[in-house]
């Protein structure tokens, strides 16, 4: 509970206790104010507009898992603030929402609402300015103050079928031949190519003028790029800035998600060290799209990742190419590759202890009025109270005030 919630609660108790009459007002859901246009992620519906929730549905809590929705209660239209994180992410909200945060000189957190951390949320570092004058640096003169926690572990969305298994779906995605008729894949060796054939029962051999790798039947008739993904057609004839990964992949057990991101990283992903103490890594791609499926992926499973594009548009055929930067602790890294080059660096990475932790939470880069819009809040089975909005942001649901009077049979 935040101090009003116990404040109230013992002031209930107290005026009880002396066979006092009392009215307490505060209204259930009182302070807590989502947009209704807002898209909830949900284990059985996909998004959901928080406008579309009714009490009993199931969405999740802030370790990944199934909580139900217990109240939802309409607030009006109110004015509606973006609050911006350091990855990229926004939540949307009104300035009574409560969010639990903590600051960096405290290991404890506090409930507090968007306008309390309104009037202080960052402040101005002057000697960081002095040193970008000297140095022609650019870093922020700020110091920001608010972070939220992240997802403590991946979300526990249900297992679905899938017609190709999700490493080799993510090795074509990142490395595949797709506008040609027969099924092949290009690669620098012969790893990528060896599993998907043994995944497949297929057979597979090199050209001898590149780096393609073809697939055949065991019979030796050649596996057809159409035929092989018949069921997944958006695959069909795509090029690379065209690549996109479907929705019943995003949306699956976290060992269908987690095998994807396998094909993904051993074909287009890197992991690199300049100094042997940090490892970076990445993922790039012409398909801008495709960045935001992977990032989703990353916060989906509990950690943090940018976005940054390069600045040369006239490089590229539709003028974009961005690398998404992974942000997961060091020992995680090798759950990301099977590759043995990319896992023998992420097996070094595992034994260096992380120093900077920016996987553990999201700061509070802005907050800005944006708009008026119908608000509505929740109430949820959660022990810790905390849900999970759009964007897998961990957010407050709202307290019912007349719990003190419910318990006390009033």
């Amino acid at each position: 509970r935040n101090q009003l919630q116990k404040d109230f609660i013992q002031f209930v108790l107290e005026k009880a206790n002396d066979k006092q009459k009392l009215a307490g007002i505060l209204s259930p859901g009182s302070g807590k104010e989502e947009p209704v246009s807002r898209k909830i992620p949900t284990p059985d519906k996909g998004f959901t507009r928080m406008g579309d929730l009714r009490v009993g549905d199931r969405i999740f809590g802030s370790d990944g898992r199934i909580i139900h929705v217990t109240g939802v209660y309409p607030q009006g239209v109110k004015d509606i603030y973006k609050i911006i994180f350091n990855d990229g992410r926004y939540a949307l909200c009104g300035l009574d929402h409560l969010w639990t945060v903590s600051v960096p000189w405290s290991s404890k957190p506090r409930t507090l609402r968007t306008r309390d951390m309104l009037e202080d949320y960052k402040f101005f570092v002057p000697h960081i300015e002095r040193d970008n004058q000297r140095t022609g640096a650019n870093r922020e003169p700020y110091h920001y103050k608010y972070r939220v926690q992240l997802l403590s572990s991946p979300v526990e969305y249900e297992r679905r079928d899938v017609p190709i298994h999700p490493y080799v779906l993510g090795a074509f995605i990142g490395n595949g031949c797709c506008t040609v008729p027969q099924l092949t894949i290009s690669s620098g060796n012969d790893f990528v190519p060896d599993k998907i054939a043994e995944i497949c029962k297929f057979n597979v051999k090199k050209s001898k003028h590149n780096y393609d790798y073809k697939f055949y039947h065991k019979d030796g008739t050649t596996v057809k790029t159409a035929e092989f993904f018949k069921d997944i057609p958006t695959m069909i004839g795509s090029y690379s800035r065209d690549k996109i990964i479907p929705t019943n992949y995003m949306y699956n057990s976290i060992d269908v998600r987690m095998e994807l991101l396998r094909g993904l990283m051993d074909t287009d992903g890197s992991i690199c060290s300049t100094d042997g103490i940090r490892y970076n890594t990445s993922y790039s791609s012409c398909s801008k799209k495709l960045l935001e499926q992977i990032q989703e992926l990353i916060w989906g499973i509990g950690y943090s990742a940018n976005i940054s594009t390069d600045k040369r548009s006239e490089k590229y055929v539709n003028g974009y190419h961005g690398t998404l930067d992974i942000r997961v602790p060091q020992a995680f890294k090798q759950e990301l590759f099977t590759h043995p080059s990319k896992k023998y660096i992420a097996l070094k990475a595992a034994s260096i202890p992380d120093r900077q932790q920016p996987f553990r939470h999201l700061i509070i880069k802005d907050i800005q009025l944006v708009k008026q819009e119908e608000a509505q809040c929740i109430s949820v089975d959660a022990p810790d109270e905390l849900y999970l909005t759009e964007q897998y942001i961990v957010t407050h649901n709202t307290f019912m005030a007349c719990y003190s009077a419910i318990r006390l049979g009033l």
